[in-house]
């Protein structure tokens, strides 16, 4: 202990005693944090944890999809959530509508899904027409993206979304800025 340069004997040995406890407390919070440690998300109270099939993380909201439905939960000041009301939730919260969705995914301040009959929905803030509805208006309840298309796949950004469909294009809209639309433009 003595070896290291510029220290005395008694100082070395207080610092290898300092990291020694710094590797003890490291151990124990990460034993602490363990899969066994985090809270099961639960649709509802009492009703025992859901098995979800596809769960997705927004910017401050997250989306499930469950055999019991589509649930959501964080931040819903605008309309994120999809269940109506346009408030915060801290625990998911079933969609307004039991639309079968299959798969879900969310975004900064909207959320978009695909159900098994391939029609896709999108809700929350709806600037610069990123819910694919052509408005530009928030929707606190899912809106479907269209009458005539079908999806397998919904991804959404911070402020646009893109689908495959069935026949396996891409379509996407939203914000443009950067190209991001790939359409060869920057509009919305």
């Amino acid at each position: 202990m003595a070896d290291e340069p510029g220290r005395d004997a008694a100082a070395v040995h207080n610092l290898h005693t300092h990291r020694a406890f710094v590797a003890v407390a490291v151990a124990a919070l990460m034993w602490s944090c363990s899969a066994d440690a985090i809270p099961l998300f639960q649709p509802g109270a009492g009703t025992g944890p859901a098995v979800y099939s596809v769960v997705m993380a927004g910017d401050a909201h997250t989306c499930g999809v469950s055999a019991r439905g589509t649930f959501c939960w964080g931040d819903g000041d605008v309309g994120q959530i999809g269940d109506g009301a346009g408030e915060d939730r801290n625990v998911p919260t079933r969609l307004f509508a039991p639309l079968g969705l299959v798969t879900v995914d969310a975004g900064a301040a909207h959320s978009c899904g695909v159900a098994a009959d391939g029609r896709a929905f999108c809700w929350g803030e709806g600037a610069d027409g990123r819910l694919g509805n052509g408005g530009q208006q928030d929707w606190l309840t899912p809106a479907l993206v269209s009458e005539s298309l079908r999806f397998v796949a919904i991804t959404t950004g911070t402020a646009h979304s893109c689908g495959i469909s069935t026949a396996g294009q891409a379509y996407c809209w939203g914000r443009g800025a950067g190209g991001r639309l790939g359409v060869g433009n920057q509009l919305t």
